[in-house]
């Protein structure tokens, strides 16, 4: 097989793809962050039982139900942006897949367990962001 129109072919092909992953935010190496990976990749997996397993060992709170019928309403979610984060929390802007709907989201993780997501808050982008407020016992995190 002659090399060349394989070679020509791939290199035309490098810079679209180093595009693309570029327009992709890097997600903080932090307990929150690992959260929402795990969370955006078993969301958008659109598989039940992913989803289910990442309930059980996360977020044991979240409906099942609720988080299916999302996934087939949204098509699931692509990351745009980190809009702020610390070692517990992380609020960030996702798109439908399915739609241009942009949606603001947020998620904190427990500080006696960085495993147990204690929120996790998704608002259509036009809704009032919200602020997000610690109880005074828990430690603050201000990286």
């Amino acid at each position: 097989m002659p090399s060349g129109p394989f070679l020509g072919a791939l290199l035309c092909l490098l810079p679209g793809l180093a595009l693309a992953d570029a327009s992709v935010p890097p997600i903080p190496d932090t307990a929150a962050g690992h959260a929402l990976a795990s969370w955006l990749d078993a969301f958008n997996s659109g598989d039940s039982g992913r989803l289910e397993s990442f309930e059980k060992a996360h977020a044991p709170w979240l409906s099942l139900d609720r988080q299916v019928g999302l996934r087939e309403r949204t098509g699931g979610y692509d990351l745009v942006s980190i809009a702020g984060s610390g070692k517990l929390w992380i609020v960030f802007r996702a798109k439908e897949k399915a739609s241009a709907t942009q949606t603001f989201g947020s998620l904190v993780v427990r500080s006696n367990d960085v495993e147990h997501v204690s929120l996790l808050s998704l608002a259509a982008e036009d809704a009032k962001a919200r602020e997000i407020v610690l109880d005074e016992a828990a430690p603050s995190d201000t990286h």
